[in-house]
């Protein structure tokens, strides 16, 4: 890959600012060009609220500019106005020109907490064929639908708010008649004590929360909602005087969802509501549950009928409620239940019936139960089968009784979380849990537990969350149970996620210290805690990884240098190809040293002198010349004694013996004539 060159410094520190200034820029919020200097705007929206405004700024514009900061190159964007935000002024009408001709795409407007009196004051307003959300709540309207005047017109606003306002009746059918396209109305907060008579065929929410319903006799009537077909949300909530919906005939066909919590309802009739789905009619004076009271109300999957005072519940009170799945009947007075009206409800899963005076919890005869939470009770005893005809229950909860033993053997192939926190259980038997073998999460908080057996932890196969926080504990560290119960505990992955906060009531020695620091010798034999243990699992393999690394950098080093003494071999050979001619390396061994130098020159000499003294150094020295071969220290005792050598007089003999021509016989003269270079070489 090649180099990448910025040049100098000056170029390289100007793009660094070109960078930088061009990231400030892109946080730099755009500026909105065509907002009026009253009011502020941000992208398609203008706020004048709390701006204690009598008339509406006059230099609206429709269209805002927006673009980046004060000059920038790039261009402007537009867009157009669709909010715009006039809440807490004191404006008192709108003017005519503000939509046709000021906002003219104005989807969204709100007006709350002005001073709007009359309807027609701001009806050029409402007839927006574009105006979707109307907000004018906290005004003090009074009139609504007293006359022509008072009746709002509009053919696109599908929602209108007209909360905490001063309209305590509406009584003409016509009031919402005109707004086709209405499906949520909210009125919630307003003195309302009757409401007559209301029209919409589009309207499908409506919230009469906090208002004055009931009020001397009056409030809901029996064509309050008979002309609203499609109305499937009703909400009542706090509704103080508002006691019935007893009525001889249907309120509401199309009616899905009733909310009427925090009344005074002393009778739970749902007739009125054939096709309800969901009602939650909490925070009532509902006393006894009537045999009959859900007959027509085949559809009702979700009932809430919690925070009442219900001390009875009579035996067919259910019946028709076929679909029933959540049942509530938490925070009231019942001291026992009558099974039996559980019959009629094949599809209950969830039924909760905490916080009511229990005592003893009998066999729950429904089978298709998923979830019972029977919490903050007062149960002190619990039947030996009370989960046997509960085939799917999943979730039980039992925290906060007076439990102080539990039955030999709770029976369910189902249940996975068993909650027993904060009773009185000092003891439980071996086999309670045996017939438990989905059971996931037990939580034992808060009972009065010293130990626990073996035998009972033997039966917790699938167990992930086991809770034994605030019990006594008996901490007896040469207790082989109670070492197990430890080792099960912490062992990986761990049972428990408050290891550390486990603390020992006794004996006094240990009293207020941890288990861990109590008896963390005792109790890991092999001296390696959980955390330990996991740290050891994830070191073995980094280590074995670690060193098949450094293998391979070997491996790969050994083959570097044996390529490296491979080209060195070949360019020391390509040299010598390259040297001159007359250029010999030095022919004598380099291990001589002085005194063997000349031993081995003096038999060189009892030689044949008619070899060649140069084809005699080409040779390899004879044994006796090795064995006097000395071992030289270093490359410049070699060169020394090569040195010497060629200076010596044997050399020079040697070399004029040798400048002597040969006796040659008749073959070698003529192949010394054909070849003259050779025999000169």
């Amino acid at each position: 890959m090649g180099k990448i060159y910025f040049g100098s410094h000056e170029t390289v520190i100007r793009m660094l600012w070109e960078i930088l200034i061009i990231s400030v820029i892109l946080q730099v919020p755009p500026t909105v060009k065509g907002c009026t200097s009253s009011c502020t705007c941000h992208q398609d929206s203008i706020d004048c609220s709390s701006r204690l405004l009598t008339s509406v700024p006059h230099d609206l514009s429709p269209e805002l500019y927006i673009g980046p900061q004060e000059g920038s190159l790039l261009p402007d964007t537009t867009t157009t106005v669709t909010t715009l935000n006039l809440a807490n002024n004191q404006l008192q009408e709108l003017p005519t020109s503000l939509i046709s001709e000021r906002l003219p795409h104005l989807r969204t407007l709100d007006l709350s907490n002005n001073k709007i009196q009359d309807i027609y004051k701001i009806q050029s307003v409402v007839l927006s064929k574009e105006l979707l959300y109307l907000k004018l709540g906290s005004n003090p309207i009074k009139n609504l639908g007293f006359n022509s005047d008072n009746v709002l017109y509009s053919q696109s606003v599908f929602h209108l708010d007209i909360s905490d306002c001063n309209i305590n009746s509406i009584t003409n059918p016509v009031t919402f008649m005109y707004m086709l396209n209405l499906t949520h109305l909210d009125l919630s907060g307003n003195p309302l004590v009757v409401i007559d008579h209301l029209f919409s065929t589009t309207l499908s929410h409506l919230d009469l929360s906090r208002c004055l319903l009931g009020l001397n006799d009056k409030g809901i009537r029996e064509e309050t909602f008979t002309s609203l077909p499609k109305l499937e949300f009703l909400n009542l909530t706090m509704n103080a005087h508002l006691t019935t919906f007893s009525f001889s005939k249907p309120l509401s066909s199309s009616l899905l969802h009733l909310e009427s919590s925090y009344c005074a309802l002393e009778k739970l009739d749902l007739r009125s509501f054939p096709n309800l789905q969901h009602a939650i009619l909490k925070g009532n004076v509902i006393k006894i549950l009537y045999n009959n009271m859900l007959s027509n109300n085949e559809h009702l999957q979700n009932l809430d009928i919690s925070e009442n005072s219900i001390h009875r519940i009579e035996q067919n009170a259910f019946m028709g409620g076929k679909s029933l799945r959540n049942l509530d009947l938490s925070l009231n007075l019942l001291s026992e239940l009558n099974w039996s009206s559980f019959h009629h409800t094949p599809q209950l899963g969830y039924l909760n019936i905490s916080r009511n005076l229990f005592v003893f919890l009998d066999e729950i005869p429904i089978p298709s139960l998923l979830s019972l939470d029977a919490s903050k009770c007062d149960i002190i005893k619990l039947s030996p089968r009370f989960l046997a005809k509960t085939q799917d229950i999943r979730f039980l909860n039992l925290s906060h009784n007076s439990i102080e033993k539990l039955p030999r053997r709770l029976t369910s192939r189902t249940l996975l979380s068993l909650d027993l926190s904060f009773c009185r259980i000092f003891d439980i038997p071996d086999e309670t849990f045996q017939e438990l073998p989905s059971l996931v999460n037990l939580d034992l908080t808060g009972n009065r537990l010293t130990t626990l057996k073996n035998s009972l932890l033997d039966h917790l196969v699938n167990i992930r969350e086991l809770n034994l926080l605030n019990n006594p504990w008996h901490c007896d560290c040469t207790d082989l149970e109670f070492q197990k119960l430890w080792k099960y505990l912490s062992s990986y992955p761990a049972k428990s996620k408050h290891l550390k906060l486990l603390m020992c009531h006794s004996p006094k020695e240990h009293a207020g210290i941890s288990w861990e620091k109590s008896c963390f010798a005792s109790l890991t034999s092999d001296g390696k805690t959980p955390k330990t243990k996991a740290w050891m699992s994830f070191l073995v393999p980094f280590l074995t990884l670690c060193c098949l690394l450094a293998v391979l950098v070997v491996i790969r080093q050994a083959y570097i240098s044996h390529a490296l003494e491979v080209q060195h071999r070949e360019n020391v050979n390509q040299r010598q190809r390259n040297s001159p001619s007359g250029a010999f390396p030095p022919r004598v061994p380099v291990h001589f040293f002085d005194e063997d130098l000349e031993r081995g020159i003096q038999l060189s000499v009892n030689e044949s002198t008619q070899r060649s003294p140069i084809r005699e150094l080409s040779k390899l020295p004879s044994y006796e010349e090795a064995l006097l071969l000395p071992k030289l220290q270093d490359r410049e005792d070699l060169q020394k004694i090569a040195k010497k050598y060629e200076d010596s007089d044997r050399f020079e003999r040697s070399a004029n013996e040798d400048s002597q021509p040969p006796i040659l016989g008749s073959n070698q003269v003529e192949e010394a004539t054909n070849h003259p270079s050779t025999s000169s070489q």
